[in-house]
């Protein structure tokens, strides 16, 4: 997967992205796609992590695809991608397991 370049960002990375977009007012929710995580890879958990620590004021929704979620719920609210989800039973359970994940539709 080729990554995304912000505007304000000159190198996709999340602690040259902090200081640039986020100025003296950051944000209330941040979310974050891990599209190496979603696409079947080692993703960047470390790095949400660190964002945790450093910024506790902060919501962080991370979709992560359905990889490392127990550990994610320990730091930040789990997004759950459509494309990640067999079926409404897979759905269902996920809700029950996760309380109440935010549901990303992609279509």
């Amino acid at each position: 997967m080729r990554r995304l370049q912000a505007p304000c960002v000159p190198r996709p990375s999340l602690s040259q992205w902090r200081r640039p977009c986020w100025g003296s007012t950051p944000f209330a929710i941040l979310y974050i796609a891990d599209l190496n995580a979603i696409g079947g890879g080692t993703g960047h958990l470390e790095v949400v992590e660190r964002l945790h620590r450093q910024h506790q004021r902060v919501s962080l929704w991370i979709d992560r695809g359905l990889t490392g979620i127990g550990r994610l719920m320990r730091v930040a609210r789990p997004v759950i991608g459509s494309e990640s989800v067999a079926d409404l039973d897979q759905w269902t359970n996920l809700k029950a397991r996760l309380g109440a994940p935010v549901l990303s539709l992609d279509y």
